[in-house]
């Protein structure tokens, strides 16, 4: 069995990891979904936070292995520069200048009080129904075309079948293996 190129196993490494980036966004979106209003905040959040960071990972690589925002549905082309703009400036970093909303910027800090008692709250990232439902459909689509992907890269470097086992991919331009069997 030859050894595929390093490009063609990282081609194999870049679609496995965003299909599956595109599988764990998409499940966020739809426990927030299924759990609706009643949800606790920090439930919403925690779902928010793991959506957004999970579509914008493979957007977010070396440039080896990044995906092209090319492959985002020109339909989508909005939300998706609205997510990895959050996911840049409220989530993986709080810059003073974070995206606008309704009530100021998303890394405002806000003082409440109550009578003689202060509280200090920082936004957190949340994802209202309607984004989380076009982030769902739109992970959906990504996933689609990952999937096409990923078979043609199979169908093109995966030998017959092996014994079985599970294998790990090596992505190292030196590998003499590159399927490596676990023990």
């Amino acid at each position: 069995m030859d050894i595929p190129s390093k490009d063609a196993r990282l081609a194999i490494w870049k679609v496995t990891l965003a299909r599956s980036s595109f599988i764990q966004a998409r499940r966020a979106c739809e426990a927030l979904l299924q759990l609706g209003a009643s949800a606790p905040e920090v439930v919403v959040t925690a779902l928010s936070t793991t959506a957004l960071v999970f579509y914008a990972r493979p957007f977010k690589q070396d440039s080896d292995v990044k995906l092209d925002k090319a492959l985002v549905p020109a339909e989508f082309t909005e939300l998706h520069e609205d997510i990895i703009r959050y996911r840049d400036k409220v989530i993986a970093h709080r810059d003073v200048k974070g995206p606008e909303t309704p009530w100021g910027t998303a890394n405002d800090v806000v003082f409440c009080w109550a009578g003689s008692s202060m509280e200090i709250q920082t936004t957190s990232p949340i994802l209202d129904f309607g984004a989380a439902q076009r982030l769902s459909i739109l992970a959906a689509a990504l996933f689609e075309v990952m999937d096409r992907q990923l078979i043609s890269l199979i169908q093109q470097y995966l030998p017959p079948p092996l014994k079985d086992g599970r294998y790990t991919l090596g992505v190292r331009g030196d590998m003499v293996e590159w399927l490596i069997r676990q023990p």
